[in-house]
């Protein structure tokens, strides 16, 4: 989720810290390959994969998530290489050749709601998703994959009349595509579609953009995704 393409971001999660090292470039990429993983999670993704509107990184579902992962996984790594903005076709372009190399256990992707604000066609959204899992299979193929369905962007504040009703309905469409895709690649799909529309409260859940999440929003979509992933 966001409304602007921004820069990449390797966050690394310790036990109590946060390290983001932005406007990473190929020569830290190449450090970060270097390390022999006991679990090393990537991520692709949008702002909501990089804990936009919560008060702290860390505070992002996929880091929260990762927390109850090192809990019990003490040599966890996550390395999320999300980008504010971002569409599908951005995952393909602008992440995956960052990650190049990278060794993976699990791989995450939350993305989909830009592209519905923004207007892609249900075609292209889908056969820009069935390319961006080919290639993640290709580099990762016994990598745990997840994918994050889209939330219903309508709920936010933001938008009101007739296009509300629209976003909705075209998020509802690409979130089903979304889950068809995922199976077609092996992967386990967190319906977020649904749970939003189910379980979020703009007024409780949303940060002062009224658009991402705040921490409350996180948690819950943690809390979710956690559930459905078996997570202690």
């Amino acid at each position: 989720m966001g409304a602007s393409l921004g820069r990449p971001c390797l966050a690394y999660l310790a036990a109590c810290s946060v390290v983001c090292l932005t406007a990473c470039g190929h020569a830290t990429a190449a450090r970060i390959h270097e390390v022999p993983p006991g679990r090393s999670i990537v991520v692709f993704g949008d702002s909501l994969a990089l804990g936009t509107g919560a008060s702290d990184a860390s505070r992002g579902f996929a880091f929260v998530l990762y927390g109850r992962i090192l809990a019990r996984t003490p040599s966890a790594l996550i390395t999320s290489y999300a980008i504010g903005g971002a569409r599908v076709a951005d995952l393909i372009d602008e992440e995956l050749p960052q990650a190049a190399g990278h060794v993976a256990t699990d791989v995450w992707v939350c993305v989909g709601a830009n592209d519905v604000t923004h207007g892609t066609p249900p075609k292209r959204f889908r056969q820009d998703l069935q390319k961006l899992l080919r290639s993640i299979r290709r580099h990762w193929p016994q990598a745990r994959l997840v994918i994050f369905g889209i939330p219903d962007v309508s709920r936010s504040p933001l938008f009101a009349g007739s296009g509300r009703a629209d976003l909705s309905r075209e998020a509802g469409v690409d979130n089903t595509a979304m889950h068809a895709v995922a199976a077609e690649y092996g992967g386990t799909f967190i319906d977020l579609f649904t749970f939003s529309r189910a379980a979020m409260d703009a007024r409780r859940d949303l940060a002062s953009d009224n658009f991402h999440p705040n921490d409350r929003g996180h948690r819950a979509i943690a809390e979710y995704a956690a559930g459905a992933l078996r997570l202690p």
